[in-house]
């Protein structure tokens, strides 16, 4: 009983709800799996194929961002019209006709937009993906094609699920969400292995993929069918919702800020252009293992995401900073840890002898890029805190941040990897995360946060660990 009573006292302390228990838990059992993903990669693909892989990785990523945001936008949307209705016992929401009408006409405007994203996606990346893989050398003895046509078909559906589990989560069902996600990622990370020990070698991407995707539509159809469906069914009001007047202002400006943050994922394919298959191999597998890490620091923020909007939708701004600074604080210092024990562990097995500890770490980045990469993941991680903090507020300030960031981090890679090596390359976008991310990124939030509550308090600035 004591061991029980520290337990939940810990718990406590860290803000471990059950919400946040389950996404960190899950994320625990990806972490433990993505161990033995990195063993079957290592016993199953050649340096090339694993360099193949992860630019799979990397496409799949820009492939999510093709919808623009809009995921984004749906979740904050419909969390300000979530704040004033209430779940009945048959598993849909009741509450004022105005603001119900208002979520169900969201609801339409998310599947003809994602009806439309998945085709045009399929149509872009298909070609893209074909000619950059066409051209790199040392891959004629790999047999990319037909996975790379599975990768992108798979990946938009991933795309439009991962849409729709944001309107879900917007509309409070943030457990569940929690639950389906993890089960999703876990049964992906499984897929992951099984292909791969079944020989499945570059399938195993996209194969895992579907069998993670499959959760989502299960739990759409089968679980939360009579809250979407009497979405559906509820007849347009008066207030009518269209994309273009109440989505797309939002939604261009967070298009933006989302690409121009996702620039660094690009340091994987220019490396495999600059410096070959082998080494953009070992940053795509150092890359994943400290994204892994960073999906646990993300842990309280992907519950309380939907929580800022109602919070800011009913202007409660005293709760609305004490959940922040709750995220910010205990998030970023769980990560801090965690990424230092890999450090630790980095070094340690560098200076070791033995041929499994050699092996092992010809597969990683040297501990000086490992260090490098592990400070830029916490200096985003804060980034990510603050901006999910703002973008509740249906605004966007950091437009210009992201973009000259974005900019920045795209011309460095370029144009130092034409001539120096990829720890320079590392080097330089650290610099420049600090700098503009977390320069210039903590200036706006000071200004935006006090400008957008002054009305209601008297303006003085929460104090924040950063």
């Amino acid at each position: 009983m004591l061991v029980l009573r520290w337990v939940r006292r810990a718990l406590t302390f860290l803000g471990i709800d059950p919400a946040v228990g389950t996404v960190l838990g899950g994320n625990v059992v990806i972490g433990l799996l993505s161990f033995l993903q990195i063993a079957l990669i290592l016993r199953h693909l050649t340096e090339a194929e694993q360099g193949v892989n992860f630019n799979y990785l990397t496409f799949f990523q820009i492939i999510l961002l093709l919808d623009l945001g809009f995921g984004v936008v749906i979740q904050q949307l419909a969390s300000h019209e979530r704040a004033f209705l209430l779940e009945s016992g048959a598993n849909i929401l009741t509450g004022p006709p105005e603001h119900h009408t208002r979520l169900a006409a969201l609801l339409r405007v998310a599947l003809r937009w994602y009806t439309a994203i998945y085709l045009l996606s399929c149509a872009l990346m298909l070609p893209v993906g074909w000619y950059f893989f066409h051209d790199v050398p040392g891959l004629r003895d790999v047999g990319w094609q037909a996975p790379w046509i599975l990768t992108v078909l798979v990946s938009g559906l991933c795309m439009v699920s991962a849409g729709f589990v944001k309107f879900l989560s917007g509309c409070g069902d943030i457990l569940a969400v929690a639950r389906a996600s993890m089960l999703q990622m876990i049964l992906a990370s499984v897929g992951y292995c099984l292909i791969l020990a079944l020989g499945g070698n570059l399938y195993a991407f996209a194969g895992s993929q579907a069998f993670g995707v499959a959760v989502y539509f299960v739990w759409f159809f089968l679980i939360r069918r009579p809250l979407l469906a009497d979405l559906w069914r509820t007849q347009p009001s008066l207030t009518r919702v269209t994309w273009y007047r109440d989505v797309r202002p939002f939604q261009s400006r967070i298009a933006l800020s989302l690409f121009s943050t996702q620039a660094f994922v690009m340091i994987v394919p220019i490396a495999l252009k600059y410096f070959g298959a082998e080494e953009s191999g070992r940053l795509g597998m150092s890359l994943n293992v400290v994204s892994a890490l960073q999906m646990l620091g993300l842990s309280w923020l992907e519950t309380r995401v939907p929580v800022f909007g109602n919070l800011i939708a009913k202007k409660n701004w005293r709760d609305l900073d004490r959940t922040y600074q709750h995220v910010l604080v205990k998030s970023t210092v769980f990560l801090g840890a965690l990424l230092a024990l890999l450090l630790a562990l980095s070094y340690l097995l560098n200076l070791s002898d033995h041929p499994s500890a050699v092996a092992m770490t010809s597969r990683f980045l040297r501990p000086v890029p490992g260090t490098i990469l592990v400070l830029i993941v916490l200096a985003n991680h804060v980034f990510f805190v603050r901006a999910a903090y703002l973008r509740a507020h249906c605004k966007e300030p950091y437009l210009l941040v992201t973009v000259l960031q974005g900019a920045t981090l795209l011309v460095t890679m370029l144009a130092v990897g034409w001539f120096f090596s990829l720890t320079t390359v590392l080097t330089g976008c650290l610099f420049w995360v600090l700098v503009i991310g977390q320069g210039l990124g903590f200036w706006i939030f000071q200004r935006r946060r006090r400008d957008w509550h002054a009305p209601t308090e008297s303006g003085t600035l929460i104090r924040e660990i950063s």
